[in-house]
C-alpha cells in the first residue's frame, strides 16, 4: 500500500532527475534515451523547436510565461521586448523557466506537507 502511495505522489521533478541519470543515449538499466536540451533543439525561424512534442512544450511555457509576466507589476513595455530578445536569441529559456517554476511549487507543496504533518 504505502508504495503506491509514494508513486502516486512521485512528482514530475522526480521522474525527470531519474532520467536525467541516463547519457543521452538508450541504457540497459533505465531503457530510456534523454531528449537533447532545449537549446540544442532544431528549431524554425520563429525559435519553436521542429519536432512536435518539443514545440508543443515550448508553446505552453511560453504562453505560462507571458501570462505571468502579464499578470505581473512589470510594465508591457519592459516585457513585451523581454519576450522578443528570449525569442530571438534564447528560446530555450521559456521550458527552463518553467522546469524551474515547477521545482519551486514542488519545492514549496512537500515544505508545506511537512509542516502540516
Amino acid at each position: 500500500m504505502s508504495h503506491r502511495v509514494v508513486t502516486l505522489l512521485q512528482c514530475r521533478v522526480m521522474r525527470s532527475r531519474q532520467l536525467s541519470t541516463c547519457a543521452c543515449r538508450p541504457s540497459f538499466e533505465t531503457g530510456c534515451a534523454l531528449p537533447p536540451t532545449t537549446r540544442e533543439l532544431e528549431r524554425d525561424a520563429l525559435g519553436y523547436p521542429l519536432e512536435w512534442a518539443a514545440r508543443w512544450q515550448h508553446a505552453g511555457a511560453r504562453n505560462e510565461f507571458i501570462g505571468v509576466m502579464n499578470f505581473s507589476d512589470v510594465p508591457r513595455s519592459e516585457w513585451i521586448p523581454l519576450v522578443k530578445k528570449y525569442d530571438a536569441e534564447d528560446p530555450g529559456f521559456y521550458v527552463e523557466w518553467l522546469r524551474l517554476r515547477q521545482d519551486e511549487h514542488a519545492a514549496r507543496e512537500s515544505e508545506g506537507r511537512r509542516g502540516a504533518a
